[in-house]
């Protein structure tokens, strides 16, 4: 099959916490460039955030961030976005300090938070410390997180698809985190738009993720890859299992079905 699109998550599947992409994963991705092939990223990363690695990347084409609430090429206005209405957020601010969590929300390239953030972002991340959610958000946020123990996150998974079902997608980039979108935003979705965009026929993408959040985008991709060590759920939707992060399972997917 010759794959006209490729999607790749970043953070647990061609990057780790040194937030470093490997000069291996920068050829290969180099190498799909020059085939024509169109390479996307999509992460639970704002634009903002996901932009320098598209750019050491060379990578031109819309970008699928915050969950799949946004899709914006660079230096271009967003292709498709979707937000969360404020009452609707408000809701979830106040589930999550019931929950005793943290709650952040993000409007575009802005984070709201109550507390500062320990995580260092790149410069075109604006990232505002204030004192109440509830009345200082600048707009309708594109993604909102809930951070907190693993067992408390779970219990807020089950609690939020009962409560918010129809309304929001909820996702798990990680077991302490959840994150939570317009209903019809999230990484699969926002591939198959992106795609039918392009006018590339499902059959001819390629996604490769590692966590919760990367199911649907695996699941929908006409050829779906789990890097090793993937999540459960992850690893029952995809169509091939590469080697972890450490041994590049990404870029030997790519080697092994574009590059061969």
């Amino acid at each position: 099959m010759l794959y006209r699109l490729l999607a790749l998550d970043l953070d647990g599947t061609v990057m780790g916490r040194s937030s470093a992409l490997s000069p291996r994963i920068k050829r290969v991705v180099e190498h799909v460039l020059e085939k024509g092939v169109v390479v996307t990223l999509a992460t639970g990363r704002v634009f903002g955030s996901a932009l320098p690695c598209a750019q050491e990347l060379g990578i031109r084409a819309p970008i699928i961030s915050s969950q799949g609430a946004m899709i914006r090429a660079p230096r271009k206005r967003p292709l498709a976005e979707w937000t969360i209405p404020l009452a609707l957020a408000h809701q979830l601010i106040a589930v999550g300090r019931e929950a005793e969590v943290k709650v952040s929300a993000y409007v575009g390239d802005t984070l709201c938070l109550e507390s500062q953030s320990p995580w260092v972002y790149p410069p075109s991340v604006e990232v505002r410390v204030v004192e109440d959610l509830f009345s200082s958000l600048p707009g309708e946020p594109h993604k909102m997180r809930l951070e907190g123990d693993e067992e408390v996150i779970r219990a807020l998974v089950s609690l939020l698809s009962e409560r918010f079902r129809d309304l929001l997608n909820l996702a798990r980039p990680d077991p302490f985190s959840l994150q939570a979108t317009h209903y019809e935003a999230s990484k699969g979705q926002g591939l198959a738009y992106l795609a039918h965009h392009l006018g590339i026929p499902r059959e001819e993408v390629m996604a490769i993720g590692d966590y919760d959040n990367d199911v649907d985008m695996v699941a929908w991709a006409g050829f779906g890859v789990a890097v090793g060590k993937a999540s459960p759920c992850l690893l029952a939707v995809a169509d091939e299992v590469v080697p972890p992060l450490d041994e590049e399972g990404a870029a030997v997917a790519i080697e092994r079905h574009i590059l061969k």
